[in-house]
């Protein structure tokens, strides 16, 4: 309601500022530091803060990123793209996002796309990801984490509780 709404505000006018003084692209010369802080901004702004033109860049980002892998893009606002693609995302972002887990060449980027799966504001698709999870595409080491998460998920996190007990032998047996 309207906490909610004034929530949003409150994040953008405290944050957004910052994102706009950093930057929303790296300097040659900035520390490590200021790249994280730069992704977790973006990722806040457009989240938390329900920033739509940051919501659009990220969007962008991805968009570029799926078309071409190469595409060089700092690796935080990457990863920031992704989580805003998700937490707003419908069910057309939804498959986009187990491709690029399937093909990825190492852990790191796996976890990414995986974890993203569990940020959709849709309880069908968090049930497709609960179901994903334990589907035999995603390592038995990882699968646990995944329904962890999508346990809590902000909206839909009863959605993957009533998946998990349904499925407590299999969880038992296998993690």
């Amino acid at each position: 309601g309207a906490a909610r709404g004034a929530l949003r505000d409150r994040v953008r006018s405290l944050l957004r500022p910052v994102l706009d003084r950093i930057g929303w692209e790296p300097a040659s010369d900035e520390s490590d530091l200021v790249g994280r802080l730069r992704g977790l901004l973006m990722a806040a702004v457009a989240t938390s803060g329900c920033d739509t033109e940051v919501v659009a860049h990220c969007r962008s980002v991805h968009a570029r990123h799926l078309e071409d892998p190469t595409f060089p893009v700092h690796p935080e606002i990457l990863s920031a793209s992704v989580t805003v693609v998700a937490v707003t995302g419908e069910t057309h972002d939804h498959r986009p996002m187990k491709e690029p887990f399937l093909a990825a060449d190492n852990p790191q980027e796996q976890l990414r796309w995986l974890y993203a799966l569990t940020e959709f504001d849709d309880g069908a698709l968090l049930l497709d990801t609960c179901e994903f999870a334990v589907s035999g595409a995603v390592k038995s080491q990882n699968a646990p984490f995944v329904l962890a998460r999508s346990i809590a998920n902000r909206n839909h996190g009863g959605v993957a509780w009533d998946f998990v007990r349904r499925h407590w032998n299999h969880a038992i047996e296998n993690f």
